[in-house]
């Protein structure tokens, strides 16, 4: 099993009464269940959109690097 480390949050009662009535209808088998269910898609959603910058970055400072070469070469005499 993976190592853990245990975190305290405050969450506001409306939440903790949806996770409740979640977990009541079996649609979860608890409230860990769907904190780490929300974490974990939050956390690929986020790590997703940040390579994806970050590569859009590394592409315009390729372009930028490639845009002074030609200047120099072709437009400054």
């Amino acid at each position: 099993m993976e190592e853990t480390e245990k975190i305290t949050i405050r969450l506001p009662r409306k939440y903790m009464r949806w996770m409740e009535f979640l977990v009541e209808m079996d649609d979860s088998p608890s409230k860990t269940a769907i904190i780490h269910v929300a974490l974990r898609n939050y956390l690929y959603d986020r790590m997703t959109y940040a390579m994806d910058k970050a590569r859009e970055i590394e592409e315009a400072e390729t372009k930028m690097v490639e845009t002074v070469a030609f200047t120099e070469k072709y437009l400054r005499k």
